[in-house]
């Protein structure tokens, strides 16, 4: 029987915080320290009856969660791990099937960037964070485990969250050791427009930009971008540079070679269900939020007629130094698994966002409510715009934009 929460130790633990481990059925009252000095996000963990302390790479990417096993042999159970904060003091519990083998090519296997890679022994996955919802806030190293988040799209919108609806997709089966498991779709697929059009006048605002899908990984800090996605990047910029500085990174599964560039700007899109694409979202967002549409205009709405529509929310992502990105070839065998598995749902994949590009914010990943929410944690380059469904809701976006973030997510100044 799962365990009630009980009042005194609720209020024990706000009393005494660090050493009081989630008093609830998943989830934990307090954030859990990680490290992601390398990049990924790492955290320590202890399984279920055991003395030894493993390093693990909390990967929302991978479907499965994974135990080193250098021997070689193949094994599948249920056990609990127990995720670690500061002084390894018991943190949260998660129930989990895990699959022990030894995933990767060598011994250690290592995760971040090729130069400086980082030794694992363990990958948590999405099915162990699937039961509740698990925040990584970015800009402090940290996590969170919650049983959901509250409020309705509206209310998270109201507090300057952007919400993605419905992002997650895939599913299939896996082969593990002859034998075949099946796991649930949760790769968390984002829209995203390289190069947006900053122009906030609603005159003079447009839908340049390079569109790309992008799934989310929190196992590698570089983002990863196809030859062909990198190319119109630099069509809507005019960047005529051929980077040619090699440079790889370290996936759990083994490394990933391609050429070191960067993109100077990104926004994240919610979920439309229009056929706009997210740079002409962005330029639907800039215009509508400031008024509805007039003559003249390069109207977003499908119908003609219509002065107004709904734009789901966004975040714009310009931090002060360029982002990171590292270009492969289309045809690599990672984003070719990833196309496979995610088609017909969704476009083709254009590459991997690692946590680099979202070192200003913080991610929620609410399943239970099947949503991912994005907020900015730091002023670096960081504006988010909720979603409108009617012209009132521009009160809210002003509020956003309004809002001056500094580091640690505390607001400066709320109209």
């Amino acid at each position: 029987m799962p365990r009630r929460p009980q009042p005194w130790l609720a209020a024990l633990c706000a009393v005494v915080g660090a050493g009081c481990e989630g008093y609830g059925t998943f989830g934990d009252p307090f954030p859990i320290g990680v490290d992601m000095t390398s990049g990924p996000v790492v955290a320590r963990l202890r399984d279920d009856g055991a003395t030894e302390v493993r390093t693990a790479v909390i990967d929302v990417l991978s479907p499965i969660t994974v135990l080193d096993a250098p021997d070689g042999d193949i094994r599948r159970r249920g056990t609990t791990l127990t995720l670690l904060g500061t002084g390894d003091v018991p943190r949260a519990r998660l129930d989990v099937t895990v699959t022990e083998l030894h995933p990767c090519p060598q011994t250690p296997c290592q995760v971040g960037p090729g130069d400086a890679p980082l030794a694992i022994d363990a990958i948590v996955g999405a099915d162990a964070l699937a039961a509740g919802a698990a925040r990584f806030d970015f800009a402090a190293s940290r996590m969170f485990l919650f049983p959901d988040v509250a409020g309705g799209d509206g209310a998270r919108g109201d507090v300057c969250d952007a919400v993605l609806a419905r992002p997650y997709f895939g599913g299939g089966t896996l082969s593990i050791g002859g034998a075949e498991v099946e796991f649930t779709g949760r790769r968390l697929a984002v829209s995203a427009c390289l190069a947006f059009d900053p122009e906030t006048d609603p005159d003079e605002a447009s839908d340049a930009g390079a569109d790309v899908l992008l799934v989310v990984s929190t196992g590698i800090g570089m983002t990863l971008l196809s030859e062909s996605a990198y190319a119109r990047w630099q069509a809507a910029t005019g960047d005529t540079t051929t980077p040619t500085q090699a440079g790889s990174v370290w996936l759990p599964s083994g490394p990933v070679e391609g050429v070191r560039a960067t993109v100077d700007r990104m926004a994240l899109v919610g979920r439309d269900n229009t056929a706009r694409g997210p740079c002409r979202i962005v330029h639907a967002h800039h215009l509508l939020s400031a008024r509805s549409c007039g003559a003249g205009d390069d109207c977003p709405c499908d119908d003609e007629d219509a002065s107004f529509c709904s734009v789901p929310g966004l975040i714009e992502l310009t931090p002060a130094a360029p982002i990171d990105v590292l270009v492969i070839p289309d045809t690599h065998p990672l984003l070719q698994a990833l196309r496979a598995e995610l088609r017909p749902e969704v476009a083709e994949v254009d590459g991997i966002l690692g946590t680099g590009a979202l070192r200003a914010t913080s991610l929620d990943l609410d399943t239970p409510h099947s949503r991912a929410l994005l907020r900015c944690e730091s002023g670096d380059g960081c504006v988010v715009r909720p979603e409108m469904s009617t012209a009132g809701d521009r009160a809210a976006v002003a509020r956003c934009l309004a809002l001056d973030v500094v580091d640690g997510g505390v607001p400066d100044a709320v109209p």
